[in-house]
Parts: C-alpha cells; structure tokens; sequence
C-alpha cells in the first residue's frame, strides 16, 4: 500500500488534463494505494463527483485546487444532495482528507440561487472514523463539510468518531460544517466566515467538543454556532469552550430544542450542554428582527453559560428565545455565571431590546443568574429576571480585547506577569462553587469572574497564600534538638 500522485504534466499514471479531471483522481482513489496525493500548484476542474471509499486518504499541496467546472448556465437547485467530493458507498470508515484546496466556483454556477443541497463540497454520509484537516473551502453554493448519519432524524449513532480542524472556510453557501444524526465530534481551530447560514451547525448530535474556533461573517448569513434537537434523541454532552464568536449576523450561539405536533421530547433528553470560556462580541449586525443576539437557549435543561465575554452585542447578551418552533413543555432551567456581560446595544430602533441577559419565555424558561459583572447595557441589565449576586463596576480590563482583569499583584501578559495600579472588581468575585484550582497563587480561594477565571492566566489575588520553597540542610542532630529553618 502506497501513494499515487495526481499531477498535471504527464509525471504520474494518473494525469489530468484540465477537463473533467474527476476522472483521473477517481482511478487513483480506486488503485489499491492508501494516499491519494493531489500535487500543486495546478487546479483540477471537475465536472462531476469524486468518490472516496473507506481506508483512503486524499491529501495534497496546499496550492492545489479541485475546483467545479464552470456551468455556463448555473447550476440548477437538485432534487437530491449533491457534492463535490462524495463517500462512495452508504457505509464507509477511515477516510481522511487534508491539506488543499476546494472551490466552489460560485460566481459562475450559483444560477442565482444557492444553500440547503445546491452543491456541496465534502458530503460524507454513512461515514465513520472521518478526519478533515488543513483544508481551504472557499466560493461554495451549499454546505463546505457535510456529514451525516442514517435516514431519518430520530436516532443518533454512537461512536461516529469525527474530527474536523484546522480549516479555513470562507463565505460558503450555505454551512460550514453540517453534521447529522452522528456523535463523538472534535471540531477545533477552524476559522469560519459564515455566508449563508451556520458556520458549524450540529443536528441531533451528541458527545461533542467545539473549540479555538474563530467564526465571523461580513454581515451575511446566520449563526456562528448552532445546537438543534427535534424529536427523541437523547442530547446530554455538547461542551462549547474557548471560541470567538464575533460579528455574526444573527447569533454567536443558538443552543434550540423544539418539537412538531406530533412528538414532545422529555426535558432529560435536551440537557448537558457546557458554553464557557468564549469571546462573543459584536453579534446580531442585521437589524431586520429583535430576536438576535450573543447566546440564545430554548428547549435545552441545564444549560451552563459560565466564563464568556459577551461583549457590544446588538438585542441581547444572553436571552431565553423561541426558534422557528416551541419547546415542549415547562421548567427548562439555564444557568448563568461568572461571565462578563456589558455593552448590550438597541437594535436599530429603541423599541428594540437592549438587555444584558432577557427571558422572553418566562412562562416556559427560567434563568439562575450568580456572580456575573453586567454593565452598560443600554436597556438595562436585566428582562423578566434578576440577580442578588451579579456586579456591576467597570471590570476594568487591561485593554479594549484584552480581556485580562488588572491586578495590583499579578496580570498575565506577553508570556509572564506584570503589575497594576488598579485592582479589577472581577479578581475573586465569581461563584463561590466554582472550581478555582487552575489560578495561580495567591488566587483568593475563589474564581475569577470572566474569560480567564480558573485558567493559569488568571490575574492573582490581594488575598491568599503563595508557595514559597525553601531550601533546608539538617545534618546528624541530637535526639531532642530544635532545628530552625530560614528562608534562603
């Protein structure tokens, strides 16, 4: 088992021509070799899709381009999904595809229209053990990466094993990353720019991690992050945690749960799901509903929001809302700590919210709100819920997207520590409960409020103890004898 090359200028057995080159690259994914490398820099125009089966890797340069061939007359939106890159058969494992280049040529295909199912670029469905990485996805009509499981909506597949990182994804259109009815994901250090709709949309998945992931748009598409469940399966493990959600559309993060007529879920079906540790700034650019914002939750139990800057959102900073449908049922419970929430702006009119954290479902939906720092939010920090716990004093950061609280003792910076002349309010101010062992010392026995509560950047404490070493030398001493020890 080896590798086969794909070239352009007669090197390899598998070489392309610049007109319908799926051909070619699809003899070489069906050779007996394991890696299928597409050499750069040459562009490969294809006309139809290319299809990769189990146990095969498809790499290459990263200046080279599988790129869809120019339709004079666009695409016509397909009754069924298509794609650029397809899993060949309905059950397949062990796929990896990394390091160049596809383009969706969309100027010249779009036939003015694109998103759900136009012309994807990755569509893997049925597959397992899948990884995409280093991948540049750029000019697409429908989904950059989609993977999906089974037929039908109602059942979540275990152990689907996927991890999709270090792509560059930009203005596809439709999402970035769309995943279906699978679980066991890690999607990480991807940078996104949302066009039409989600940059990472998660449909009835379960056991996922989301993380050092950059998402943005250009005042197109939707929202960063989007979490739905419909139906009966079971969403309990979905933790969100060092992303950047900035400047989307409508939402940094949708976390929805919803139901038709037909089926209402149980409440513990719709639980577990951990967003800490996130930058969400500047979201809900669009002025076109008052429903938009930084973080969204409906339908979801026990939803943990701890940790984030959400920060100079347009409608709201956190905000219990309805998606296009209702969640069944009453008594969904999201909590909210330890987060920075300030800046919330009207949207476009002052009839339109402006609240640090709104409850629009109260009859349905309740927050538990400890320990945050809520200010300057223009239409004040609170909607139909109230804290006895939460600050309000300028958290007094070290700079405009520094989100490091001064410290008197200790501020990290530029990879050591430094020292203030003022002390932020943040510094041991967060959930008594909260796990602080991350934080240097001294760290006050307590969590920080904000970005950095609990992680080794923590800014230290006017309070509490250092640990200090002491080097002691105790020779042969009589029996009874008192030894001193000095500090060195």
């Amino acid at each position: 088992m080896g590798t086969a090359y794909v070239t352009t200028d007669g090197s390899s057995s598998f070489n392309c021509d610049g007109k319908d080159d799926q051909v070619q690259i699809n003899q070489a994914l069906e050779s007996s070799n394991e890696t299928i490398y597409l050499k750069g820099p040459n562009t490969f125009n294809v006309t139809g899709p290319i299809y990769i089966n189990s146990n095969k890797e498809l790499t290459g340069d990263s200046n080279a381009i599988i790129k869809l061939y120019k339709y004079p007359d666009g695409l016509p939106t397909p009754p069924v999904c298509r794609a650029i890159i397809n899993a060949k058969e309905s059950s397949t494992k062990n796929i990896t595809i990394h390091g160049f280049t596809i383009d969706g040529n969309y100027d010249n295909n779009r036939g003015g229209v694109w998103g759900n199912n136009h012309y994807n670029m990755i569509q893997l469905f049925g597959s397992s053990y899948v990884k995409i990485y280093d991948m540049s996805f750029k000019n697409g009509t429908g989904d950059a990466i989609r993977i999906r499981q089974g037929s039908k909506d109602d059942y979540i597949h275990e152990n689907t094993n996927i991890e999709i990182y270090n792509n560059t994804i930009y203005e596809i259109g439709h999402d970035g990353l769309y995943l279906f009815s699978v679980s066991n994901i890690d999607i990480h250090d991807n940078h996104i720019t949302c066009n039409d709709n989600s940059g990472i949309r998660l449909f009835n998945s379960n056991h996922v991690k989301v993380y050092n992931n950059f998402i943005t748009s250009n005042n197109r598409g939707g929202v960063g992050l989007q979490i739905q469940k419909r139906e009966s399966p079971v969403i309990n493990d979905i933790k969100i945690y060092d992303n950047t959600f900035k400047n989307l559309r409508t939402r940094g993060i949708a976390v929805t749960g919803y139901h038709n007529d037909s089926f209402h879920y149980p409440m513990t079906s719709a639980c577990g799901v951990l967003i800490n540790h996130n930058i969400v700034t500047g979201c809900a650019t669009t002025t076109d509903s008052d429903s938009y914002g930084g973080i969204m939750v409906q339908g979801f139990n026990n939803t943990i929001i701890e940790n984030n800057i959400i920060d100079g959102n347009n409608g709201y900073g956190v905000s219990h809302n309805q998606y296009a449908y209702p969640a069944p049922g009453t008594g969904y419970v999201t909590i909210v700590r330890n987060n920075v929430i300030t800046n919330t702006k009207i949207l476009n009119s002052s009839s339109k919210p402006g609240y640090g954290i709104s409850n629009l479902l109260q009859s349905t939906h309740s927050f538990v709100i400890n320990n945050n720092c809520l200010r300057n939010n223009a239409k004040g920090d609170y909607y139909n819920c109230s804290s006895t716990t939460d600050i309000h004093s300028d958290p007094l950061f070290a700079g405009s997207e520094d989100y490091h609280p001064k410290s008197k003792v200790g501020r990290w910076f530029n990879g050591g520590w430094v020292k203030d002349t003022v002390h932020s309010p943040l510094i041991d101010a967060g959930y008594p409960s909260s796990d602080y062992s991350k934080e240097p010392a001294p760290n006050g026995n307590r969590i920080n409020i904000g970005l950095y509560g609990n992680t080794s950047q923590a800014s230290k404490s006017l309070t509490g103890t250092i640990p200090v070493t002491y080097d002691v030398n105790v020779n042969s001493t009589p029996s009874g004898a008192i030894v001193t020890i000095q500090k060195i």
